[in-house]
This record gives structure tokens, sequence and C-alpha cells, in this order.
């Protein structure tokens, strides 16, 4: 996945029904804008074994690899988050 302004969201609404039991797995998210991978009202999510870069973006903002907000029972592990800043 490359480019955006996100590379990939999983968003659920502030009530139920949430977002529930997405995974991302062995992905390669690359060129984003601000948030490479980004979760929110979320349950069970999984983030595993993903590589996060930006290396070509050169443009400045707050940037973040893996963005997480209002979710639960979540793992996020073995991801590499590199070379934010082209």
């Amino acid at each position: 996945m490359a480019g955006g302004y996100f590379g990939v969201v999983f968003s659920g609404l502030a009530g139920d029904p949430f977002n529930y039991a997405n995974e991302l797995v062995n992905c390669v998210v690359r060129d984003f804008y601000a948030y490479g991978i980004f979760n929110s009202y979320a349950i069970e999510t999984v983030i595993r074994g993903n590589i996060v870069e930006r290396p070509t973006r050169t443009d400045g903002t707050t940037t973040y690899g893996i963005y997480f907000a209002y979710s639960i029972d979540c793992l996020i592990e073995k991801n590499i988050v590199r070379n934010l800043c082209g």
C-alpha cells in the first residue's frame, strides 16, 4: 500500500457496533502523509509483522507510524516502523 493521507484505516463507530477483529499482517505500508496505520473504535484488532515507512516523503508534518484510539483487546507486535522523514 502506498501513498495517501492514511496508509491503512480501520475505524468503527463511537458506539456499538464497533470495528471488530480486523487484521493487518505482513504488509508494507509506504509513503503515506500522516498516519501509516490508523485504528479507532475497535475491538481485537491485530497489527503484526508489517513494515511502515516513508522513504521518499520529505514534506513535514506530525507523523504516526501506528496510531490507536478508543480500542480494546488489540495486539500490536513484530512491526517495523522506520525512515519516517525520507
